[in-house]
Parts: C-alpha cells; sequence; structure tokens
C-alpha cells in the first residue's frame, strides 16, 4: 500500500487510504506524528497525511473532505493544543459523520494528554474552549458540537501514552501493529496484501490471484535462489500500490547477491504505485511505458539507476520522498522543475547542480565529491533536518558561507557532521540559531567547548575517541538528551552547574558508556550534576503524583550511566543484596512526592548485547494483611556499542511512570497508573532490581553489583536555582548481596 499526502493544490480524484492522520501540526508533525506516519508506511499501510501547514479559514478543505471520506479507518493524534484548532475540530465532526454513515472505523491516540482531558474538556482543551465560546458566540451549536464530539471519541478505545511502559518508538511501533492486525482482518477475504515469500512467489510465478493484490513486500534475504521476472510480470497487477523488495539482513559492506533478476528488462511498473522500495534495483533506469505520477515515496538504495527522471517527464508533483543511498552510478539527481514538491531527498555521491527550496530533510552522507553547496543552499527556508555525516569537507564548506546565509536557514533543527574527520568545531554553527539536535560523534576533536549552543535540547558526540576534555556545557541550558559513548580518552567534565532553561517535563538522558578514562573529578561532576538535576527536576515539575489534576503535562524522568563500581555518597547505607524486605516511615507518602531515585552498579563483562536495555525494579508494599500490591518500573538505556566492565547506572523516573498492580507475583497482569496514595498505609514493601532486554528478559551475563535508592518530593514554593538541602532525618536499609538503599526527604 502507498503512503500518501496532500498537495498544495486540491484533487478531484483522491485514491483510496487505509488510514486518514488527523493531527494538531505545531504539535506533533515534526515528531510524533512523522514517526507515526513513517511507522504506517514501513507496514504497508496506505496514508493520508494533510502536508499543508499553513491552512486558511475554519472549514476544511473538500480534498481533505474527500479523503476521509476514501479511507478505511481514522487515527486521531489527540495533544495538548488539539482543541485550539477550529480545522482540527471540523475534521473531527467529518470523521465522526464517516463513522456514523459508513461505518468507518475511528481510533484516538492519547498524546500528553489523558482521555479524561477530551472527555471533561479540561486543562488546555478547558483553555481552547474558553476562546471558542467567546469567538463563537452566535454559533452556540457549533461549540455544543465540538464538545460533544471529543466527549464521544475519549470514549473510543485508543492507545494512551502516558499508559505505555516503554519509548516513544516502541509506542509507535505498537499502533503500527495494531492497526495492520485490524487492515488485515478487514480485508482476508481479499489477500490484496502479501508478505508471505511463497505466496509471492506463486503470484509471479502461477499469476495466482493478481487483480486483487494491492501490496507486495518481500524480504530477499528469505529467498534462497535467485528470483527472475519475466519483463511484463507487472502487467498482471495493475492495482498495485506499495511494491518493497528488501533484505533485513543486509548491512554495510555486505556481500550480496543480486537475487532479483530482471533478464529481459522490464516493460513497465503499475501506474496505481504509490511507494517503490527495491533494493538493488540493477537496471539503469525506470521502465518508459511507466508513469510514475501517483508515486509518494521512492526507494532504490544501492541500485545501478543512472538517471532518475527524464528531462522529458512531465513535473512528479505527489512525490515528497526519493532515496537513492549508495547507488554510484547516479550521474545527476532530480531539479525543482521535476520534483516541485520533494520534501525528503537521500542521495549518493553525485553531482548535485540545484537543491530544491521546498525540501524539509535533506542527506547526503559521505558526499565526498562535492567541492562546494549551490548558491540556494542558503535559501532552503523550509529545511529542518541537514544531515551531512562523513563529508570531510564540511568544514571548509561551513566556514566559506557568509553569517548572513547561514542566519537564512531559520527552519535548521537537526544537522549530523559525524565522521566528517573534524578537529575543531566549525564556529559557524554557532549562528544556527534554531539548531536543536547536533550529531558530532566519531570526529577527532581533542578538547571541545559546547557553551555556544544553548538551544540545542539533543547532543552527540560518540567515538570521539580523541577527546580528551568536554570543557563547557551550553550555558543556560536546554539540553535533555546527552550521549557520549565510547570516548576512550575523555577524562575531564565541567563542574556540574545545572542552569537550566528547558521544559523540566522531560525524558532526560546523560550516558557516558565506556568513558572508561574519566577521572575522579569528572565522575564525581556527573553524579553531582544527577543529584542537583533530580531534585531540581521535582521541584518544577508541573503536577504531583496524580497527573490528573495537571492534564496535558509530560511525564518527566532523568537518567544517567558512566563507568565505575560505586554508589554515591549522598545515597547512603550501601549494602550487597538483590532482594530486601524494609520498614516503612511514617507518612512516607504526600501529594509532593515526586518519585525514587535509583542507583545500581551493572557488570557487563563478557555480554553481547548492544542494544536497547532497561533496569526493571519492582517494589511490593505489603499491608496489615501480608496482602502485596506492588509498582514496576523500567529505564531504558540505549547503547551505542557493547557495554564492557562495571557501570554505575542511576535514574530518577517520575512515579507516573509506575505500572501498579494488584496482588501475587503476575506484575505482568492487569495494571495501571493509579495513585500510589493507596500504599500509604502499608508498613513494609519488597525491593527488587534487575537489568532486561526490550523483551523484558534478563540480560545473559550482566549482573547487578551494587544499587542504591533514594526518594525525592518537590517542593514548588522553592527558588528552582537554589541548590536542595539534604534533612538529617534518613531512613536506611540494606539489601542482601546486591543492592543499598535510601530515602531522604529533601526540604
Amino acid at each position: 500500500m502507498s503512503c500518501s499526502s496532500s498537495s498544495s493544490s486540491p484533487s478531484s480524484n483522491l485514491p483510496k487510504y487505509d488510514v486518514f492522520l488527523s493531527f494538531r501540526g505545531e504539535d506533533t508533525r515534526k515528531n510524533f506524528t512523522s514517526f507515526l506516519y513513517d511507522a504506517l508506511c514501513r507496514k504497508q499501510i496506505e496514508t493520508f497525511i494533510d502536508n499543508n501547514e499553513l491552512r486558511r479559514g475554519d472549514e476544511i478543505s473538500p480534498s481533505l473532505s474527500k479523503a476521509i471520506q476514501d479511507s478505511s479507518l481514522s487515527i486521531i493524534v489527540f495533544s495538548q493544543n488539539y482543541a485550539s484548532s477550529t480545522w482540527c475540530l471540523n475534521e473531527l465532526l467529518e470523521i465522526l459523520e464517516g463513522m456514523k454513515t459508513r461505518g468507518q472505523i475511528v481510533l484516538p491516540v492519547f498524546y500528553h494528554v489523558t482521555p479524561s482531558d477530551i472527555r471533561k474538556q479540561t486543562g488546555t482543551y478547558k483553555k481552547a474552549f474558553v476562546e471558542h465560546e467567546k469567538r463563537f458566540k452566535k454559533s452556540k451549536d457549533k461549540v455544543r458540537n465540538w464538545r460533544a464530539a471529543l466527549t464521544q471519541v475519549a470514549n473510543l478505545s485508543g492507545w494512551d501514552f502516558n499508559q505505555h511502559d516503554g519509548t516513544e518508538s516502541e509506542f509507535v511501533e505498537k499502533i503500527a501493529n495494531d492497526v495492520l492486525k485490524r487492515l488485515n482482518h478487514m480485508s482476508s477475504s481479499k489477500r490484496s496484501r502479501l508478505w508471505d515469500p511463497q505466496d509471492i512467489l506463486n503470484l509471479f510465478e502461477k499469476n495466482i490471484g493478481g487483480n486483487v493484490v494491492e501490496s507486495i513486500t518481500l524480504d530477499l534475504s528469505q529467498i534462497s535462489d535467485q528470483l527472475h521476472l519475466s519483463h511484463d510480470v507487472f502487467m498482471r497487477l495493475p492495482g498495485l500500490k506499495f511494491l518493497k523488495f528488501y533484505n533485513h539482513q543486509y548491512y554495510e559492506g555486505y556481500n550480496e547477491k543480486d537475487t532479483v533478476q530482471l533478464d529481459q528488462g522490464l516493460e513497465l511498473l503499475p501506474d496505481e504505485l504509490r511507494y517503490l522500495h527495491w533494493h538493488r534495483y540493477p537496471l539503469k533506469s525506470l521502465p518508459s511505458n511507466f508513469n510514475p505520477d501517483r508515486l509518494v515515496e521512492l526507494e532504490m538504495p544501492y541500485s545501478n539507476i543512472e538517471q532518475l527522471i527524464s528531462k522529458e517527464n512531465k513535473p512528479l508533483e505527489n512525490l515528497r520522498r526519493i532515496d537513492l543511498s549508495y547507488s554510484k552510478h547516479l550521474t545527476e539527481a532530480p531539479n525543482t522543475s521535476q520534483v516541485p514538491n520533494l520534501q525528503i531527498m537521500v542521495v549518493p555521491s553525485t553531482s548535485i547542480n540545484e537543491l530544491l527550496p521546498r525540501l524539509s530533510r535533506l542527506d547526503m552522507r559521505y558526499c565526498n565529491n562535492i567541492e562546494s553547496f549551490p548558491i540556494m543552499f542558503c535559501n532552503l527556508r523550509s529545511l529542518y533536518r541537514l544531515d551531512l555525516a562523513g563529508y570531510s569537507g564540511v568544514d571548509k564548506m561551513l566556514e566559506s558561507l557568509p553569517i548572513s546565509s547561514l542566519s537564512s536557514l531559520c527552519s535548521l533543527e537537526s544537522l549530523n557532521v559525524s565522521e566528517c574527520n573534524l578537529l575543531l568545531l566549525p564556529s559557524a554553527l554557532s549562528y544556527l540559531s534554531s539548531l536543536t539536535s547536533l550529531d558530532l560523534s566519531r570526529n577527532n576533536f581533542e578538547i571541545l567547548s559546547l557553551k555556544p549552543f544553548s538551544s540545542l535540547t539533543s547532543l552527540m558526540i560518540n567515538y570521539c575517541e580523541r577527546l580528551q576534555s568536554l570543557q563547557d556545557f551550553p550555558m543556560p541550558s536546554r539540553l535533555e538528551n546527552f550521549q557520549a559513548h565510547n570516548c576512550i580518552s575523555l577524562e575531564t567534565l565541567p563542574i556540574a552547574n545545572v542552569v537550566f532553561t528547558g521544559n523540566w517535563n522531560s525524558q532526560q538522558k546523560f550516558k557516558f558508556f565506556n568513558c572508561f578514562n574519566l577521572d575522579d573529578n569528572a565522575r564525581i561532576n556527573i553524579m553531582e550534576d544527577a543529584r542537583l538535576r533530580s531534585q531540581l527536576m521535582a521541584n518544577n515539575t508541573q503536577g504531583t503524583a496524580l497527573t490528573e489534576n495537571y492534564p496535558g503535562t509530560r511525564l518527566s524522568s532523568h537518567s544517567v550511566c558512566f563507568p565505575g563500581n560505586e554508589i554515591p555518597e549522598w545515597i547512603s547505607d550501601q549494602n550487597e543484596g538483590s532482594s530486601l524486605i524494609i520498614d516503612l516511615p511514617p507518612n512516607w507518602y504526600s501529594n509532593k512526592f515526586f518519585g525514587f531515585i535509583t542507583c545500581i552498579v551493572a557488570t557487563f563483562e563478557g555480554n553481547s548485547y548492544d542494544s536497547l536495555f532497561f533496569v526493571q525494579w519492582i517494589c511490593k508494599f505489603i499491608d496489615h494483611d501480608d496482602e502485596s500490591h506492588g509498582i514496576l518500573c523500567h529505564v531504558d538505556y540505549e547503547t551505542v556499542g557493547q557495554p564492557n566492565s562495571d557501570h554505575v547506572l542511576l535514574a530518577t523516573p517520575h512515579c507516573d511512570l509506575f505500572d501498579i498492580y494488584e496482588g501475587g507475583d503476575d506484575i505482568y497482569g492487569d495494571s495501571n497508573t493509579s495513585s500510589l496514595e493507596k500504599f500509604s498505609s502499608c508498613k513494609k514493601a519488597l525491593f527488587r532490581f534487575s537489568v532486561v532486554d526490550n523483551e523484558l528478559y534478563t540480560l545473559p551475563n550482566c549482573k547487578t553489583a551494587e544499587s542504591g535508592r533514594d526518594g525525592i518530593s518537590n517542593e514548588e514554593e522553592e527558588d528552582p536555582n537554589l541548590e536542595p538541602e539534604i534533612d538529617d532525618e534518613h531512613w536506611n536499609c540494606s539489601f542482601g548481596n546486591c543492592f543499598s538503599f535510601l530515602f531522604q526527604r529533601w526540604s
């Protein structure tokens, strides 16, 4: 199935869609909704997304109304500002009309809002409707209809991010999988989607059921022999909209043979194609009889393509994404006149004479034969993501551009200049005022100052193996995600001084995996920063343990890791062991309770795991009747390469990130995120830690050597920039072999 988007001009002949995405652009267009759209496309789900950022008037356009009518189901992404858009609210009414009259399925996603926010119009939704009531005094029925529509959809079954125990990418993947199952169930009788290799081979060889096939997804690694296709193979598939030939086992440097053979060439491709992905496409060009007018995404990595679009072709106005990475025979990239609405372009080392003014993403990894960028580079005002990884001349290119030109890149938010052999940080980067994400990994810095980058929220310096000193963090800082994996020469880090101007309602991560050369002061600075940041997060985070009172807030957390084998001194009474029953102090829980600080020492020696893992901790509260009620929490740590030796892993998750389960040992049974207040009368608690993979299996060869824990509360009346003071009264307990526990009240 294809993935489609609206163009700037309405079309009177929109195709059928599987999914219509309704969302508030300013909230989620460049993050969550973009990730969800990509995930749906990868699952062969034909998805309509409106790419018009400038909407005029209150009423939705006829083209959008038609797209809703022609969709099997609608996904509504409710975010904090969804209700402030009358366009979104009218779109919602149109969707519900389809549910009523045509039986269309409607599925809500609650993203950093709760169903209660939508159902009762509280929080930011309440604020939005105050404005609507003022504006539409003479159209009270309109406002009442909007309110009723929100209430109706909030009662439908969907997905709640606040209820999800995992990362955002896992949440998106779950939604895509659920949608695919539902669509497969709806179309199982038609057999319109094929992904089983034998079914696809039968189709190609025996022409079984070709007329109803809309989607083919073939993993070439599952084919034992070469697949010889006839020149007219696609003539028997007139309705094919989604075609994907890929190899999930492929990696750079992999010695792969051409599995798909076109001995007689290829006469045509179906004109209905919206999505075309062909790994190692063997021909020099697309078939001359192919009309690609409907193509939205075209991906041909490692292909033999020399020229993608001939000059005789009329413009491909629907094409939004081109990926020709590692297609070394390409002689010329498409230009403005050929693909006027292109937003994403991934090209190999080739000649680029013109850049497309509407590009939002440009990927030019390893384009080392480009001596200079076109003048038009400075006019890409829609560009928000630029990938120049592996381009060894990037420093000269940036320095050659006038400062005024760099300042005109007003939308650029993400820049990747990893593996560019940089010895010094180009001063020109400091003029990119909108930059929020910067990747400097695998460069040759020895000393690095990050002071100028006060707008950054994400910074990566992984595998800078010559880096010895990190002199300054951004001041003031909005930094939420900092990764310095495998900086094996790194010795010194700046003194902790948390002057944070970003969003405390965020998930902050500071990772130093395999930075074995850190001196004692650097390790002290890491932990002191963690101590200050944890308490300031508690003091500044909106809300209490009951997020229902603070709708629309993000759930906060903070995690840190670095090589070491000692729990910091400010978490006292450190002992060894794996579990412990403790006596709870009186009144341990209050409405200012933020969460727990957890700290363990994990040993990774001999471990080959090099992906996402979690520190899982389980706490069981035991009541007067010896019944157990517990909480379950996972804190994710994503590695770049394999962690070695002992590492200190510290985390401060907000208590609303806990899953609460009732009774017994079935911690993976029914759970909810209700308040910890129900355990406030409990007198004892049992704690247990482990390190697990992304399927929650214990990591092999990984042992937890030591642990510490601390409880913190949020004191909103304090000056958020003051260093927290610690009371003299401590609650101390010891673990058997591995862990220590500390609960301290912060004043």
